[in-house]
């Protein structure tokens, strides 16, 4: 198997292999030319060249702590051996940071807000997710309600069809709660001017992808794979979402995160109408649905109850903490 991160190495980058270890991430390979981390990955070319031009841009205008692709001998940031892609980067030490910790959780939050910021500009060619909550809550209120429909013509319920029926109402008004938000407040001019800007969101601002380099304070980011030209609230809503999950979060918590997001960029009164409308949005519930009513076959009822459960009760405590911030 070596054989095949030889050839990449030496017909790709021109680099000599020395020794392979194997991560969590992918591979840290020695060479004669220092340490790089190689990945495997199943992106196509496209997404690739998008997630590298975020980084490029992002370093051309100081943010220097994240994993640029490194360029072949033809000069593109993938290269492609036994019809496998791979990517490589300069080797960082880095730690997991606990986001649960609440001076953590304020330093990635200004860290975020230091990514939208100079994310602004970029003019690359990819993903947009721009102005598509509108569509997405009346597309996933339809879609609840045919799984309602579908579930009240079956001769015997499963746990997860139980709890959808006891929540269908709930999540039916909720979602249609964050639609009448949106339609009320500046969500599409906010839109207009985030494109006209040109900025991006991260999309996956979470675990690994968020560690502090061993060697100084700073935060090191990656995983800008499923990154997409967007209001940058998207980003901060899922942000905050996470951070509600925490049995250590409280009102106090998300104030302070709040605070130290705008203490690098400031977010108007009506970006906060629609962050608010953003967290309110159930996305976490529609997921667990699409995967269990869609891919049936590889979902097990009682994991994916258990994880409705766990949903339904962080959805309860959003409402409150949303409503304690007059975010709702």
């Amino acid at each position: 198997m070596e054989d095949i991160y030889e050839k990449v190495l030496f017909y790709g980058y021109g680099l000599k292999l020395y020794n392979i270890t194997r991560t969590r991430r992918g591979l840290i390979v020695k060479t004669d030319k220092g340490l790089k981390e190689l990945r495997k990955t199943n992106r196509d070319f496209k997404t690739i060249e998008f997630e590298n031009e975020i980084k490029k841009h992002l370093y051309n205008k100081g943010f220097r702590n994240t994993d640029i692709y490194l360029e072949t001998k033809d000069g593109m940031p993938y290269f492609v051996q036994n019809d496998q892609c791979f990517v490589m980067s300069e080797y960082v030490p880095a730690k997991e940071i606990d986001l649960e910790d609440l001076e953590t959780a304020k330093k990635s939050a200004r860290t975020l807000a230091t990514i939208h910021s100079l994310s602004q500009g970029l003019t690359a060619e990819g993903k947009s997710n721009l102005g598509r909550l509108t569509p997405m809550c009346q597309k996933r209120r339809a879609e609840l309600r045919h799984i309602k429909k579908w579930i009240n013509n079956q001769s015997k319920y499963s746990p997860v069809d139980i709890i959808v029926v006891k929540s269908f109402d709930y999540f039916l008004e909720r979602t249609g709660r964050t639609e009448n938000i949106l339609t009320s407040s500046a969500y599409q001019e906010i839109t207009r001017i985030a494109k006209e800007k040109g900025t991006v969101c991260h999309l996956s601002y979470k675990g690994d992808n968020i560690r502090q380099k061993e060697d100084s304070d700073k935060l090191y980011i990656t995983g800008f794979d499923k990154s997409a030209y967007d209001c940058t609230v998207w980003d901060l809503a899922e942000f905050i979402r996470r951070q509600i999950k925490s049995p250590l979060c409280t009102e106090k918590t998300v104030d302070e995160v709040l605070n130290s997001y705008t203490e690098v960029l400031d977010i108007g009164e009506e970006e906060v109408k629609v962050l608010g409308a953003m967290v309110l949005f159930p996305a976490k519930y529609f997921k667990l649905l699409n995967g269990y009513y869609n891919k049936r076959k590889v979902c097990q009822s009682d994991f994916v109850r258990d994880k409705l459960e766990r949903c339904i009760m962080t959805s309860r405590k959003e409402e409150t903490v949303l409503k304690a911030l007059g975010m709702m």
